[in-house]
């Protein structure tokens, strides 16, 4: 018999701990408009955008795409993680993270899971996900929620032990590279795993022009800008894939408001390398990408 007794259960005193304000936020999007490059958190503040872009409508295709790559190697995925502490930078809408917490408690676990994210909302409904998967499975999962920066974390908030520091959906592809692979490299310790979902640059004229014609992104990253009087708001997206980056770009009267990088298997590898992370393993299918690394 099933005991429904198990639940979600905080790692610390709290739940969801903020180390974030809206001020702190605003100051960032104020400092990009200045310095024309609107940081990447700014896209995620508001939920209600990201809940409305369905899978094929977000030129990533993420529940689809990057979920099926993980489902077809999940035995492989779940060898290598182990029992280790999952530590997700975005937590979104939470599909593809959930499906990998399903699948510590099929292995009969009560995982410990970590949620960054800058966007609250997202972490509560996360929790909401992990409740229900308590219950239906009848084992406890530890939890808590970061709201916070990527680049505001200490890698000695998750505990000791090895962990397993997961960044899905092409998160990585926000920010600027040397200042994202910063961050794992300074949170990650010897033996820990990294795991990067990225989308991959196989079409770069097709994703851009998914890009383009698409009204649900343009609305999500006006949303995001809307309260810079200063940006010219009623001007057109301009639209171009940088070669050298390898990065969907959109301006807005000369600033940089929207940016994701794609990437070819053997950069990706080669730039984790510079970072002390060897890769372990990789999964492929269609224009996605699942890489596995190791600190070594």
């Amino acid at each position: 018999m099933q005991n429904y007794c198990m639940s979600v259960r905080p790692l610390g005193r709290v739940m969801i701990e903020s180390r974030l304000s809206q001020k702190l936020l605003d100051s960032r999007l104020e400092q990009g408009a200045r310095e024309r490059y609107i940081p990447g958190e700014q896209w995620f503040r508001k939920g209600e955008n990201w809940f409305s872009i369905t899978a094929f409508s977000n030129p990533f295709k993420t529940v689809y795409t990057e979920l099926a790559v993980l489902t077809e190697n999940r035995g492989r995925l779940m060898e290598l993680v182990g029992n280790m502490p999952l530590v997700f930078y975005g937590v979104g809408t939470g599909d593809t993270e959930a499906a990998i917490v399903q699948w510590a408690l099929e292995a009969g676990l009560s995982p410990a899971v970590h949620g960054i994210d800058v966007n609250w909302e997202f972490l509560e409904v996360f929790l909401q996900t992990l409740k229900n998967l308590s219950v239906e499975y009848g084992r406890d999962i530890f939890y808590r929620g970061h709201h916070t920066l990527f680049q505001m974390t200490d890698g000695r908030q998750f505990g000791s032990g090895k962990k397993a520091h997961i960044c899905l959906g092409n998160t990585v592809g926000n920010f600027p590279q040397e200042e994202i692979f910063g961050v794992f490299k300074s949170n990650a310790r010897k033996g820990d795993l990294l795991v990067l979902g990225v989308q991959l640059g196989k079409s770069p004229k097709k994703l851009l022009e998914q890009y383009r014609d698409n009204a649900q992104m343009k609305r999500l990253i006006m949303a995001a800008i809307e309260s810079r009087k200063d940006l010219p708001l009623r001007s057109e997206l301009a639209w171009d894939y940088n070669k050298k980056t390898g990065a969907i770009e959109a301006w807005l009267g000369g600033v940089q408001v929207f940016r994701s990088k794609k990437y070819d298997v053997g950069g990706l590898v080669g730039y984790a390398k510079q970072f002390g992370f060897e890769k372990v393993d990789v999964f492929e299918r269609g224009d996605c990408a699942v890489a596995v690394f190791k600190k070594a």
